[in-house]
């Protein structure tokens, strides 16, 4: 059986969300032989030239020289302006952008896909789900497409238009020519049936898990050293880690922790946010400035995977209060790292964490207040959580991910 793989998640600089799946995924088939998916089986094809991809990938660690066998394809039709430069998509020019986009480029890139094929045939070809707009690829015998979660349809107001677009076109995809669909939770799978009409039988749910990086243990004098980096010295902080986006709920989250900063035994504690700028921080810096908090809230932009494990190591809480979710991987990580978790109790949160975190109201910031407080506050409540996080979070491996997803490539391929 050959695979054809979408790769273009692994061109990104920084390895969350939907590039640590793909990088997992392509880790797990090269380099164990029980997935019976080697180099001579695996074709990555991605939008940008082969030399960047080798170099983005050699920059994640892959060894080319120990699989040289393994097989990369350029795939440059996407000739639209809004995905290559996402700032144009934005006021005061992007009415200008969707038109030039959706009247003159858009033609030429469906003539362009078209014409894009592998050049040897493929079995299956797995479609990430990455924003980008997927079609049937010529020589694939089979179709298969990752939905990990419907935030572009069920909250548009959090993605800039041309997300939301392509999401539109990704989901007549699953609908009408996927042949099946892979989910990453039973919640994303419930929601895709739902809210795309995708029948019960054509979509599976397959879980995630923590990446490497996370999983590693973190010595004492790393976690003192990366806390004194952002100013915490010894003081207790509740860490947030993420994006800094519209639906990870940071607004409510800091209003929760302004009437908890207010209660007399709470001076020292501090309130981290963990995660480079994206659409939705202006509003974060005003929430903090709004509740006075300029001084309790630290705002650490972009963190290296081995800073977070650190500030996820040295938190007296982790707290997810995100309103949607299609899995919820930072959930997993900060268990693997040892903080009591609070998340939010809606989406696939509950599912991810199981009885291992404190559920909270994601809309009521009384509701995070009243969760973190009793992390911080109850002794054999916080042990209990982080002996039932570790032991959550052991449950999950990119080695039964890969696994299923193979299983799923067997099946479909006949």
């Amino acid at each position: 059986m050959r695979v054809g793989i979408d790769a273009n998640p692994l061109r990104s600089e920084h390895m969350t969300g939907i590039p640590v799946y793909i990088d997992a995924l392509v880790r797990q088939f090269l380099e164990n032989p029980a997935h019976g998916l080697g180099p001579e089986h695996l074709l990555l094809v991605a939008r940008v030239p082969v030399a960047h991809l080798r170099a983005c990938l050699e920059r994640h660690g892959v060894a080319w020289r120990d699989v040289s066998g393994l097989r990369i394809e350029s795939d440059l039709y996407d000739v639209r302006l809004a995905p290559r430069f996402p700032g144009l998509a934005r006021p005061p020019l992007g009415w200008v952008t969707r038109k030039v986009d959706g009247r003159l480029l858009e033609p030429i890139n469906r003539r362009l896909a078209a014409r894009v094929r592998p050049t040897s045939p493929v079995d299956v070809f797995h479609w990430s789900g990455d924003g980008g707009r997927p079609h049937r690829v010529p020589g694939a015998r089979r179709n298969v497409l990752t939905i990990h979660d419907l935030t572009p349809r069920l909250f548009p107001e959090t993605h800039d238009p041309h997300i939301v677009e392509n999401f539109e076109h990704l989901c007549a995809f699953a609908r009408n020519e996927a042949d099946f669909l892979i989910a990453d939770s039973e919640a994303t799978r419930c929601d895709a049936i739902e809210h795309l009409g995708i029948a019960p039988d054509r979509i599976r749910a397959v879980p995630l898990a923590a990446r490497d990086a996370l999983l590693q243990a973190v010595p004492d004098e790393t976690v003192r050293a990366v806390g004194a980096k952002f100013g915490l010295d010894d003081r207790r902080y509740v860490l947030a880690g993420g994006s800094l986006e519209p639906r990870k709920n940071l607004p409510r989250l800091i209003a929760a922790f302004a009437l908890l900063a207010r209660e007399p035994d709470m001076g020292d504690v501090r309130l981290v946010l963990a995660g480079a700028r994206q659409r939705g921080a202006g509003a974060v810096e005003a929430a903090v400035s709004e509740h006075g908090l300029t001084d309790k809230v630290v705002l650490t932009g972009f963190v290296t995977d081995a800073e977070l494990a650190a500030l996820m190591r040295g938190a007296a809480c982790f707290a997810y209060v995100s309103l949607y979710e299609g899995f919820g991987l930072p959930v997993l990580e900060a268990m693997a790292q040892g903080p009591p978790v609070v998340t939010s109790k809606v989406s696939s949160l509950p599912e991810v964490a199981g009885d291992a975190a404190l559920l909270v109201d994601p809309y009521e910031p009384e509701s995070i207040a009243d969760g973190m407080r009793r992390v911080l506050t109850v002794a054999n409540l916080a042990a209990s959580l982080r002996e039932k996080g570790a032991a959550r979070a052991g449950t999950f491996s990119w080695e039964r991910t890969a696994a299923e997803h193979v299983r799923v490539y067997r099946e479909v391929a006949g």
